[in-house]
């Protein structure tokens, strides 16, 4: 995972090439930053990953 400032918004990004990787794993990788963010953040969450 690495992070960058798009248009000026901090941006998280996460490559997942593994073959094994399923959905569930990226949703609960989610679910882990979602909880990490709500322990003191300020920043606001505009959106959920894109699952494709």
């Amino acid at each position: 995972m690495t992070h960058a400032v798009v248009e000026g918004k901090y941006v998280l990004r996460m490559a997942i090439a593994a073959t094994l990787t399923e959905e569930r794993h990226v949703l609960g990788a989610w679910k882990v930053i979602l909880k990490r963010w709500r322990m003191g953040s300020s920043v606001k969450i505009n959106s959920a990953p894109s699952v494709s």
